[in-house]
Parts: structure tokens; sequence; C-alpha cells
């Protein structure tokens, strides 16, 4: 089992999860142990990795934010860098990673998020609706290769991030993929 210092040299990690289950929150924290965060929202703008917006969304072209982040993960690599590549779309990705961290959130405690960022209530029902259907757990069993934890971020965010250290210290047998059931909210 690797240690938190091992874990953090050269590693791929992946954090993904529906809008408003806190990855940017998470990713943050990790920063702070010398981890180089990937936002790929940011990197869709900067890159300008969209084609068109519907609804006012972007439509975010896949193949090219893949080769994007291909190309990240190569540089990454040759640094020795660990990096977390963060966003909702990650699972939507075919990734060779050490692990992958597919936040989730009670969907009544979702809700309540979204609805702070003034989400507009068809995007906020959407985004309730893929939760409860472990949406993205489920494409990234389909696209991540490596290890893919779920974690439980519906309380205080160091309760969070203690289930993320045992995941991240390979003690996190526990949290794999399974172990969340929201279907009670259905």
């Amino acid at each position: 089992m690797e240690s938190m210092r091992q874990m953090k040299s050269g590693k791929i990690i992946i954090i993904t999860g529906t809008p408003g289950t806190g990855k940017d929150t998470v990713a943050k924290r990790l920063v702070r142990r010398g981890f180089v965060w990937v936002p790929l929202n940011s990197l869709v703008d900067q890159q300008k990795l969209w084609s068109r917006k519907e609804k006012g969304v972007k439509v975010v072209e896949l193949r090219k934010l893949r080769q994007a982040v291909d190309a990240i993960i190569r540089d990454s690599k040759k640094s020795g860098k660990s990096i977390i590549i963060e966003g909702h779309l990650a699972c939507e990705l075919p990734i060779h990673c050490d692990l992958c961290i597919v936040l989730r959130t009670n969907p009544k405690i979702l809700r309540k998020r979204l609805e702070a960022r003034k989400y507009p209530k068809s995007k906020t029902l959407e985004n309730i609706e893929c939760e409860l259907l472990d949406y993205c757990t489920q494409h990234a069993e389909e696209n991540i290769n490596g290890p893919i934890y779920e974690v439980d971020n519906s309380g205080s965010i160091s309760k969070t991030m203690n289930v993320i250290n045992l995941v991240l210290s390979g003690k996190g047998k526990r949290y794999r993929v399974g172990w969340i059931d929201w279907s009670r909210y259905i």
C-alpha cells in the first residue's frame, strides 16, 4: 500500500461527480498537499474545446478534450508531478489513472447547493437525476482505467477529506464503487 508521500510522486488522480458535489473544494485541499490541479472546465475555456451552446451550456468536444488531457498526462509523467484531473466530464474520458474518486452527495443536499448557486430549475433537476442514477459512477466504470472509489460529500469537508486520505493511503477499500445508494430518494 502506498503512503500519502508516495502517492504524490507522478500520480494521476481523477476527481469527478455531478455539479455541486464538491470537486473544486476537494481539489483545492489536495493542491495544498502538492498536487497540481487540472480543472477541466478551465481547460475547455482556455483551449476553446467547445463547439456551440445549447440552452446556455457549452457543448464540449470530448475528442479534443481527451487530446488535451492526454498531453497534460504525458507532461506530468515526464516531470514526475502528480496531478488531479477534476471535472464532471472526467468520467466521460477514457483515462488511465492511479485512482478515480467519484464525489457523491445526498440529493436533498445537492438540491440546496445548486439552488444556492442559482442554477435554473431544469438544470438543478437534471443534475439531481444524474446523482440519483449514479451517472458519473457508471460512466467512470466504463471509461476510467484504474481503481474507482465513491466518497460521500454530503457532510463536512473535513469528514470528506478524512475518507479521501484513507483512499489515497490505500486503506479505503470499503469506499470502492457500489456502497452509495440514493434510490430511496427516487
